[in-house]
């Protein structure tokens, strides 16, 4: 009798751990689906990664967030991988290149920022 309680104690001990390894799983699926929805703010704002090498060889690794509906400036500013270099060999990017469309992006910003700022 002794044995028979003590097989079942064990089914009963492995059914649980199974139930509790499930439970845990979904749980940790739940808590994924929801910290990616607060972190793009239920789909309103874009969130990218991106890998870059500095000019010492060192990867780089930055989350950029963009909101998808809300333009306070019209000018946008077009992506290059001269914008990064620029900030890692501390150089403004005019210096680098005038002809880049961002250099030309950002130049336009500033003339619209202070016509808006006056």
């Amino acid at each position: 009798m002794e044995k028979h309680n003590q097989k079942t104690s064990e089914r009963s001990r492995s059914s649980r751990a199974k139930w509790v390894l499930a439970l845990s799983l979904c749980l940790c699926l739940i808590s994924m689906i929801f910290s990616s929805a607060i972190q793009s703010n239920f789909g309103n704002v874009e969130v990218k990664e991106l890998k870059l090498m500095d000019p010492s060889g060192y990867a780089v690794s930055v989350i950029a967030q963009e909101n998808k509906k809300v333009n306070v400036f019209k000018t946008k500013i077009r992506f290059n991988r001269h914008i990064m270099e620029s900030t890692f060999s501390a150089r403004p990017l005019a210096d680098i290149s005038s002809r880049y469309g961002a250099t030309m992006d950002y130049k336009k910003f500033t003339q619209e920022y202070l016509k808006s700022s006056t």
